[in-house]
């Protein structure tokens, strides 16, 4: 019971006790004034019965017969009548408080009942709605948690995506060379290094025809004849390391020092015909075809045609860049560009 029903019961208390005050001092009150009543009636009783024996001792003088007054003996059962009726409206009012007093009790209990109902009400109520806020927060929180699987499922999906596309491109860059997308990691590694010693190997090829179709055949410039020398020699050692590689044909080293002029200045005995000059420019036609058979073998789509640079290339995204040679042309190949 809190502070402020214990307030009630005292001032229910209180009134109750005032109302018993009240109650018994008008009972008390009445007795009072019964027995002050009773005793003028007593004493009255007495006079009349004075003045009736002097009168019946008066009348007896006389030889006269009187009868016995009754007056004194009915003010004495007034007088005691008067006080057993103040004492039972005392008595009366004391019962009217106490059925009162039991009332009271009988209302506190149910009054109490219902606040006890009212609380089991309130918290009941309480309940309901700490469980209704509780749902709401499970499926908020079940919500939630599903919004963040989903968003941490989709980044993990972006991440593998991610992860898988870098290492498609590092495998795509391994795999990427002058000559388009190898077959293999090993070809790629193979084409890669023919690539230098085939632009290498052009680049003496060419200097020799070039020598000899700017001198024919010639033995007083040194300098000329000693270039061409150095060739020869330079142009034997990279057919040697691309046949090595793979990517010419491994030829007997006699033919190959035959087709290979060791001086591609030297004077022709045929008059008219210069079969050096048609040595040279055959090998080198010949060369490029073994060439090219040979990368078709070591990339997926075949050998690249020559690109003429600077080139402009394109990706999915309509973004463009420009090559200016085979090498930048196959990175960019690597990075989605075509």
């Amino acid at each position: 019971m809190d502070a402020l029903d214990q307030q009630k019961k005292d001032e229910l208390y209180q009134s109750l006790m005032a109302k018993y005050d009240a109650a018994d001092k008008i009972g008390q009150d009445g007795i009072d004034a019964a027995k002050k009543d009773a005793s003028s009636k007593n004493m009255w009783a007495g006079i009349i019965d004075g003045v009736t024996q002097l009168g019946q001792a008066n009348a007896v003088s006389r030889g006269m017969s009187v009868p016995k007054s009754q007056g004194g003996d009915i003010l004495r059962r007034s007088a005691d009548q008067s006080v057993s009726g103040a004492a039972a409206d005392r008595k009366a009012e004391i019962e009217k408080y106490l059925m009162k007093d039991r009332l009271s009790s009988q209302v506190d209990s149910q009054l109490m009942g219902e606040k006890d109902r009212a609380d089991k009400a309130a918290q009941t109520e309480l309940d309901n709605q700490f469980r209704e806020k509780k749902l709401k927060a499970d499926t908020d929180s079940d919500q939630l948690r599903a919004k963040n699987d989903a968003a941490n499922r989709k980044a993990m999906l972006d991440a593998n995506a991610l992860q898988q596309n870098e290492k498609k491109e590092e495998h795509d860059y391994k795999l990427t060379t002058p000559y388009g997308m190898a077959n293999s990691e090993g070809d790629a590694k193979i084409l890669k290094e023919a690539h230098e010693s085939k632009q290498a190997f052009d680049s003496k090829i060419q200097e020799m025809i070039d020598l000899r179709t700017k001198y024919g055949g010639e033995m007083f410039n040194r300098e000329a004849v000693s270039r061409g020398k150095q060739l020869s020699k330079d142009l034997l050692l990279e057919y040697k390391n691309m046949a090595k590689l793979g990517v010419l044909s491994k030829s007997d080293e006699g033919i190959i020092n035959a087709i290979i002029p060791a001086d591609p200045l030297a004077f022709s005995l045929v008059p008219g015909q210069d079969p050096i000059m048609n040595n040279l420019k055959k090998f080198k036609e010949d060369s490029d075809k073994d060439f090219v058979t040979r990368v078709n073998t070591r990339t997926r789509n075949g050998m690249m045609p020559k690109a003429d640079f600077p080139k402009t290339v394109t990706n999915d995204k309509g973004e463009t860049a420009t090559v200016a040679n085979a090498d930048e042309l196959a990175e960019a190949n690597a990075e989605g560009f075509n």
